[in-house]
């Protein structure tokens, strides 16, 4: 069984705290309004929850991955959309900075990711819709390589509309842009789920490069996929928190929900999953945390716990019922939110394809 640290533990509970008091009772305002809720995400940096894996002296937390699992777990249980800020900013962002950018660009850019004074986003640069990893198209790469310019049109980007710092992957590298120098951004703003996410469409055209991660593409997605299967773990908690206490206060003849043995076997499926999908999520941000190659595990993790926070979501509507469709109840929030989990950063099926290719040596 997998055991916290000290550490670990009071980070987790001192996020929870606070999830509980600022976020759960604002969740549902910040998903109506669809626009990134600055004012908490100032307190989230004043707590320096932008900072979990970073080194006290570069001002981070002084934590690990593990400990920045377990934080994007509790804030998915309040609203998905805050989650998902952090997730990109802190691993997909701020982590290849930190492991992989030289000194320079380290410390002009670690210093405002970390203390909030920046967001940091992701281009999810994709070269076919649904493909299973970020990329520019080829003839954009030429220019990057070059350490020259980059040039996208129209490509989602992971809390664009109120970022920064863009990361771009490019080929086996990840560069990096200025959002307020030479790029377009265009809100998003119906988007299906997550829609506090300051999703956007950037678009830029020979727009020099801040700098260039080396080989950083690897990692990005090694952490950017633990990051998700982290939030899609909060997302089934969060739906279990609101199931649990309808399921057992509504009586329908005579005896509450909890007592029906199709209601059952929907709350024991959420938390069997829920175990299983923490084990898989940790294990990827320990091998991320050793500075070991976690591609396959992190794949493992966000397409078990993906795929769990969907059927976890559904099954929570279905436990509601007709309560379970209206936006008062929050469950369809959960169901809404948890499908980008399927999608983000390579489909599902798609990465077990590569799964499915290892194992039978094809």
């Amino acid at each position: 069984m997998f055991e916290y640290t000290d550490d670990q533990t009071m980070m987790r509970d001192a996020v929870r705290d606070f999830v509980q008091t600022e976020v759960r009772p604002r969740a549902q305002a910040i998903d109506a309004a669809g626009e990134v809720p600055r004012e908490l995400v100032a307190k989230m940096a004043g707590l320096n929850l932008l900072g979990i894996p970073f080194p006290d002296a570069d001002g981070g937390a002084g934590g690990d991955f593990v400990s920045l699992a377990l934080a994007i777990e509790e804030i998915a249980r309040g609203s998905g959309s805050l989650a998902l800020i952090v997730a990109a900013h802190t691993a997909m962002v701020g982590l290849p900075i930190h492991r992989l950018g030289p000194a320079a660009l380290r410390g002009a850019w670690l210093p405002k990711l970390l203390s909030g004074e920046i967001l940091g986003g992701l281009v999810l640069a994709e070269p076919n819709p649904g493909g299973a990893a970020p990329r520019l198209s080829t003839d954009q790469q030429a220019g990057v390589a070059s350490g020259a310019s980059l040039s996208g049109s129209g490509l989602p980007t992971l809390v664009g509309a109120a970022a920064g710092l863009l990361a771009v992957p490019v080929g086996d590298d990840v560069a990096l842009l200025r959002a307020d120098t030479g790029v377009t951004r265009k809100p998003v703003p119906s988007a299906l789920g997550l829609r506090a996410s300051g999703w956007a469409e950037c678009t830029f055209q020979a727009v020099r490069a801040e700098g260039v991660l080396a080989g950083a593409s690897r990692l990005l997605e090694a952490a950017g996929r633990t990051a998700v299967a982290a939030l899609a773990v909060g997302l089934l908690a969060g739906t279990l928190d609101r199931v649990r206490p309808y399921v057992l206060e509504r009586r329908q003849f005579g005896k509450p929900l909890a007592a029906f043995d199709p209601v059952r076997a929907f709350v024991a499926g959420m938390a069997v999953d829920l175990d299983a999908c923490r084990l898989l999520v940790h294990r990827a941000a320990g091998l991320i945390d050793g500075g070991k190659d976690a591609t396959r595990a992190a794949i493992v993790a966000k397409g078990y716990a993906s795929d769990a926070a969907f059927r976890g979501a559904r099954n929570g509507v279905q436990a509601l019922g007709g309560y379970g469709y209206l936006t008062e109840y929050e469950v369809e929030r959960c169901f809404r939110d948890a499908k980008f989990c399927e999608i983000a950063l390579g489909r599902t099926d798609d990465l077990l394809q590569g799964v499915g290719r290892e194992e039978l040596g094809a």
